[in-house]
Formats: structure tokens, sequence, C-alpha cells
């Protein structure tokens, strides 16, 4: 079988595998047909039970779908984190009930703890993270239901997954520390990992670093070995000396009642690079003074993090570039902050 890669940093590529999975929930999975996340989890996981799927004619918008999640008996739903956030901003999401709904997933990347935590107390359904890639297939098993010490971990890996957390040369770091997230493919591959990106061996051979496949990710493991996932590695931003793992800024932005959502990325600056946020505002505070608020997300950042963690710069936006599997595009508002560079 041939996937393509999401391209969140640059062109797809085709990556070749074989793969075998479980699954016995009705699921409902509304990502993009072109995405590989629907396919294994809409036909390969509960076709290998006999289970069913849920399949909606149409693309849906955020109420049409928490209407469906309340009328037909879907157990366990997966969406991208747009739904969550816009689900979130409905007054009146508390009058829906979901009988059979007992777990939602969050797909294309994790979810922040604020989201996870008010999913949850706004629903009563437990919101998990997993992690998992075109390249890799789902690498780990959720967080344990009710284990709020964790709200935002990507879980452990799965039985047959080497993973951990390296410096860049290859070597585990301790627990707690920021590192690359790898996979160890010698002398065995995990089953279900792709062999080749098709027609573009340099492409292949750069994923790999001695006895590791490299998923270009940054994370973290706890020492009971729970994962998280915080970014890509060419998203840090290099501000005044310190690098900034713009996904820190985001989570704590996230946290503050007027932003539904926001993407952080680097911009020019007379010393070099500084931080730029753009914020789409949730629906109470769009009419709000914009100076008046800027200051308030500003003093936010600070105060939950650092100064220098603090977005010297701040756009509020109607919406936010997506990649075609629905991502927040970082790498298009890069480019159009240093584009005139």
């Amino acid at each position: 079988m041939a996937e393509h890669s999401q391209a969140s940093t640059g062109l797809g590529s085709a990556g070749m595998r074989q793969s075998r999975f479980v699954e016995t929930d009705l699921n409902w999975t509304t990502t993009p047909t072109g995405w590989s996340v629907l396919p294994i989890c809409s036909f390969f996981m509960p076709w290998s039970v006999g289970s069913g799927s849920f399949v909606h004619y149409k693309n849906v918008t955020t109420r049409e779908a928490l209407e469906t999640l309340q009328k037909y008996p879907i157990t366990q739903g997966q969406f991208r984190p747009s739904f969550y956030m816009t689900a979130l901003d409905e007054e009146d999401l508390k009058s829906f009930s979901f009988p059979k709904l007992y777990r939602c997933l969050v797909a294309g990347e994790p979810a922040n703890k604020h989201m996870i935590r008010r999913w949850k107390e706004e629903t009563g359904v437990e919101l998990w993270n997993y992690y998992g890639q075109t390249e890799t297939n789902c690498l780990t098993l959720p967080r344990e239901p009710g284990d709020d010490s964790r709200y935002d971990s990507v879980g452990k890996p799965l039985p047959g997954i080497d993973m951990l957390i390296a410096d860049d040369n290859d070597q585990e770091v301790p627990p707690g520390t920021l590192g690359r997230v790898v996979i160890r493919v010698k002398p065995y591959r995990p089953v279900g990992m792709f062999t080749c990106y098709v027609d573009e061996p340099e492409k292949t051979l750069a994923c790999y670093s001695g006895d590791f496949y490299v998923t270009g990710d940054l994370g973290r493991m706890d020492a009971d070995g729970y994962f998280w996932v915080v970014g890509r590695a060419d998203d840090m931003i290099f501000n005044d000396a310190l690098n900034i793992n713009p996904c820190e800024v985001e989570n704590c932005l996230k946290g503050h009642p007027a932003v539904l959502d926001c993407a952080v990325v680097s911009s020019p600056h007379l010393m070099g690079q500084t931080i730029k946020a753009f914020i789409v505002l949730s629906s109470g505070f769009i009419n709000r003074n914009h100076n008046e608020l800027i200051k308030e997300l500003q003093d936010h950042v600070t105060y939950n993090t650092a100064a220098w963690m603090c977005p010297k710069k701040v756009e509020f936006i109607e919406d936010l570039p997506k990649t075609v599997t629905g991502k927040v595009s970082r790498r298009e508002l890069k480019n159009s902050e240093w584009s005139t560079q």
C-alpha cells in the first residue's frame, strides 16, 4: 500500500508499508479522504473485526456534527482540533446529550490540556490524544481514563514500538527533557512502518539516524513512560538567544477564554527573530478593544510562562490557514511574515 504523508513542512511523499489493526468501536472519523487516518479508522480497523463505521453523506458543520453524535449510536468520534474548539464555543453545548459516545480522539495534532479538560466538563466524554504518522501508523495507546495528571499526554508506546526521546547524537535523554522523538528500527523494524518514500531514496535516507527513524517531532517522556509531543523541530523560534517552542505559547494562549484558536511563528526583528501570534477570537470577544485585549493576552502569557515567551506581535484573523489534511499551516504564516525580507 502507498500512502501520502501529510506535507506539513513541504510536498508530501508516498510511503510504502503493510498494516494490520484491530478495533471494535463504532467509529466516526471526519478527516479528509486523502488522509490515511480515514481509511485506517473507518475501514481497516472496523472491518478487521466485523464492526461498523459511521459515514456522513457530506462535510458537516460543528453544529451538525454535535446533532449527529446526539442522534446516532456512535461510540467513538475522531475529529480535528478545530471541531472541538468551535464546539466549545457553542453557548448551548451542555444541552446536547451523547448517550452512546464514550470516547473522542484528536486527529492531526495533540489537543492541549485546557481543551481536553473543558470537553470533559462540558460533555462528560473523555477526549484523548494519541500519536502517529503516515509513515509509522499509530504509535501510542492513550492515557488511562480519569488520569487527570496527564491530560495532554499522547500515551504510552504500543507493544512492539521502541519509542524514545533522544538528543542530536541519538542518545536517550533523562525523563522530562525535551528532545527528538525517534523510533528504533534496528535490529527489528516495527510492524506497520513504511518501507520507503516512493522514488525518493534521498528523502528516505534522511529519515534515519543510526538505529532510529527520526519523526521530526520534539517531545518529552516522564518517568512512567508517558509521552508528550510538543511540535515540529523546524517550527522552533530563536528569540534573543533562546529556543522557543511555539506550541508552548499556543497552549498558554488557548487557556485564555478570548482565544478560539491560534498559531505562533517567528517574525522578522531588528535582532533577528521575534514571536508573533495569529489569533482567532472566541465569539464573545470579537467586539472587545483590540489594543486592550492584546495587552491582556501578553500579560496572560508572561504570567503563566515567562516574559521571554510573550508574543511581541499579535494579529487577530478570522481563520487560520490549513493544510489539505486540516492542520494549521504554520509554514504558510511563517512564509507570509518573511516573504518581504
